[in-house]
């Protein structure tokens, strides 16, 4: 095949141009210290490099959660330190209202700092993260969790527990609903109950009638019991001790309505030697016995607070509802919230050891990383020194071979 001079300029050029591509791509690699990624040089290492940039960009995404998780556990932490701190102060409110030497001044001081701390707990309770969400709403978020009703506090969240993807196989959790860290506080009966209808309960002992609050009473041989009713039918249940014994009466009331009391009363008579009437009126139940008489473990349902009913013009209120009860209940109100920061503290802890896993884990990822992308520095400089040499051979015979003549190859 015949060349003729311009083809055979234009095809060194175009070698030249391969040539010359391919030193200064080499020269880049050199600079950036960096292997070519492109899998048509390298289609194995290409395919171990992808997979680990994956890798490396999930860790990254699993890190932030569990940084995400640790900010909000922390949150919490300090927010329940908080209100542990308010429970806390409530409770000596609650021993100071029990004692018998507290003066009504003294009871109206302390009831005026009550108020106040109820509402910096229902504050705290209602704390949000750094990203503005409710730290204490479950699952639900655009809400205020907790919120005045009619009858207290009531809570408007749910029973969810927040979690973020810590690892392709690990969960974290990132805080505790409010219904388990404010609504569910054992009182002195054991019943979980709200924490700020105990508060509540503890605003009506410090009022000028609430010191006489109890939750028995007893009479010799009689004994009338008057109800505190409403519209709405509940279900009442409470303890008669007679000469006979005791035995537990329930039935279900309304305003104006005592029959049903006095019927599961006096069904009870030969277990308690106990009988029950209603006065004249129809508003009281007259109690008879041949002997004392006692009634205690007053309960509703729905659960209630205040007066429940008036035993011989005696208020009494629910169990574990008068001073003496609320003193024991907010005694189990800050072991309660003790232990929920304690369980707190154990989520950290995990979220702590998950954030120390995955650190190790993108440390070792960063050395697999660099032995694929990484280059060798000392092999690409010996290829770059033999590109060079052959672009200056190839240079030199091109000069040589250009300069030459048909008389040359005659000659």
């Amino acid at each position: 095949m015949t060349l003729g001079t311009a083809l055979f300029h234009s095809l060194n050029t175009a070698a030249f141009e391969r040539l010359d591509s391919r030193i200064s791509t080499l020269q880049g690699r050199i600079s950036d210290g960096t292997n070519d990624p492109r899998p048509s040089v390298d289609p194995g290492r290409a395919m171990q490099l992808s997979a680990a940039t994956e890798q490396k960009a999930a860790l990254a995404r699993f890190s932030a959660s569990v940084a995400r998780a640790s900010d909000r556990l922390d949150q919490a932490d300090m927010t329940l330190g908080g209100a542990s701190d308010i429970v806390q102060r409530i409770g000596e409110i609650a021993l100071r209202a029990a004692s018998d030497s507290t003066s009504p001044s003294e009871r109206a001081s302390l009831g005026t700092e009550l108020g106040t701390l109820r509402k910096s707990l229902v504050d705290l309770a209602n704390a949000r993260d750094g990203t503005g969400r409710p730290l204490f709403s479950g699952f639900r978020t655009g809400i205020e969790p907790f919120a005045e009703g009619e009858g207290g506090v009531v809570y408007r969240g749910d029973g969810g527990r927040h979690r973020l993807q810590g690892s392709e196989s690990v969960r974290i959790d990132t805080g505790l609903n409010g219904a388990e860290v404010f609504m569910s506080i054992p009182d002195a009966t054991g019943t979980r109950r709200d924490v700020f209808g105990m508060i509540d309960d503890l605003a009506r002992a410090l009022t000028p009638t609430g010191a006489t609050y109890a939750e028995s009473a007893s009479g010799a041989g009689a004994m009338t019991l008057e109800p505190v009713l409403g519209r709405a039918a509940e279900r009442w249940s409470m303890t008669l001790e007679g000469p006979a014994g005791p035995a537990r009466i329930e039935a279900e009331l309304v305003a104006g309505a005592l029959g049903p009391a006095v019927e599961a009363i006096n069904a009870e008579t030969a277990a308690t030697g106990i009988t029950a009437a209603l006065n004249p009126e129809g508003t009281a139940i007259m109690l008879s016995a041949p002997g004392a008489v006692s009634v205690s473990g007053l309960a509703t349902q729905p659960a209630r607070g205040g007066v429940l009913l008036e035993a011989d013009g005696r208020p009494m209120v629910a169990e574990g509802r008068s001073d003496d009860g609320l003193v024991a209940g907010f005694r189990n109100a800050a072991e309660h919230f003790a232990d929920r920061r304690a369980e707190l503290g154990a989520m950290g802890a995990a979220a702590a050891r998950q954030a120390d896993l995955l650190e190790r884990r993108e440390t070792a990822l960063a050395g697999v990383l660099s032995r694929l992308e990484d280059l060798d520095i000392a092999e690409a400089v010996t290829r770059l020194q033999e590109l060079m040499l052959n672009r200056q051979v190839s240079q030199q015979t091109y000069v040589r071979l250009s300069q030459s003549s048909l008389f040359d190859y005659l000659r």
